[in-house]
C-alpha cells in the first residue's frame, strides 16, 4: 500500500467516526477522540514524508542538471550553444524568476491546488541587434517588399465645386450663432526617407527619418445670422416661354 493510499485510509476511518457521532448527535467518546487524533497524526506524518521525498527528487534532478551542464561543451554541443543565449534560457535563469519559483514551490514542485500564478517581469538588455532592420536594403527587410497595385485611376483636374459645397448648411432658432473656426492648418507634410540608423549623429550617409512637425489652431467665433438673397425681375410670359430660367 502506498503512502497516499494509507493517508486516504486514515482519513476515511476518522471521517467514519465523525459521521457516527454526528448521526447520534453527540460528542466524541474518549476512545473515539483518541482514535481520530491518531488517524490525523498518521495522515500528517505520511504527508510530511511525501513532501520530503518530492523535495529530495527535485534536488536530485537539479544535481543531474548541473552535472549535465558542466559536462557539456558549448563549442562541441550545438544545441547547448544555441540555448545558452536564448530568451527562454535567460528568462528561466534570471534571479527574479528563480526567487519567484522558490516562493511558490519551496519543495521543488508546484502544488496542484495553486491557481492564478503570474511570474514576475524580467528585463532583458541588449535583446535586439544593433543594426537597424530597414525596408530599403535588399540584404535587410527590403527583399520582402512587394509593390501593391491598387487599381486606382487618378485623372487630371479637380472635382467640380459649387456654392452649396462651399457653405456648411445648419439650422438655428437664434439671431446669434457660435462656431469654432480653424486658424492654422497642417501644411508641413513632406516625403520622408526611411531611417538607416538607430541614433542619428549627422555623419555623412546617415538618414534620421525625422518627420516634419505640424500644428493646428482654432478660435471660437460668435456672429449674427445673415440673410443672403437676390431676385431677378421676369414676366410670367418669359418664365413660360423659357422655362429653364426658373
Amino acid at each position: 500500500m502506498t503512502k497516499k493510499e494509507r493517508i486516504r485510509k486514515a482519513l476515511l476511518a476518522a471521517r467514519a467516526i465523525a459521521a457516527l457521532a454526528e448521526t447520534e448527535e453527540r460528542d466524541f467518546t474518549p476512545d473515539e477522540r483518541v482514535k481520530v487524533a491518531g488517524y490525523l497524526a498518521e495522515a500528517k506524518t505520511l504527508k510530511d514524508e511525501i513532501k520530503e521525498a518530492e523535495g529530495d527528487a527535485a534536488l536530485i534532478a537539479s544535481i543531474k542538471g548541473f552535472e549535465a551542464e558542466m559536462d557539456s561543451n558549448p563549442e562541441q554541443d550545438p544545441v547547448a550553444a544555441a540555448l545558452k543565449g536564448t530568451v527562454g534560457m535567460r528568462f528561466v535563469t534570471s534571479p527574479a524568476f528563480l526567487d519567484w519559483m522558490k516562493s511558490i514551490a519551496p519543495s521543488g514542485s508546484v502544488s496542484r491546488q495553486a491557481k492564478g500564478l503570474i511570474s514576475p517581469a524580467v528585463e532583458f538588455k541588449n535583446l535586439f541587434a544593433k543594426d537597424l532592420v530597414t525596408g530599403s536594403d535588399d540584404e535587410s527587410a527590403g527583399a520582402f517588399v512587394q509593390t501593391d497595385y491598387t487599381g486606382i485611376y487618378e485623372p487630371l483636374g479637380r472635382y467640380p465645386l459649387n456654392v452649396v459645397g462651399l457653405v456648411n448648411r445648419r439650422t438655428t432658432t437664434s439671431d446669434l450663432i457660435e462656431f469654432v473656426r480653424q486658424t492654422v492648418r497642417v501644411q508641413e507634410a513632406a516625403s520622408v526617407p526611411e531611417a538607416n540608423v538607430t541614433e542619428y549623429s549627422g555623419a555623412t550617409g546617415e538618414v534620421s527619418g525625422e518627420k516634419p512637425e505640424a500644428t493646428i489652431e482654432f478660435e471660437q467665433v460668435t456672429t449674427p445670422v445673415k440673410t443672403l438673397a437676390v431676385w431677378i425681375p421676369a414676366t410670367k410670359r418669359a418664365l413660360s416661354d423659357a422655362s429653364q430660367i426658373r
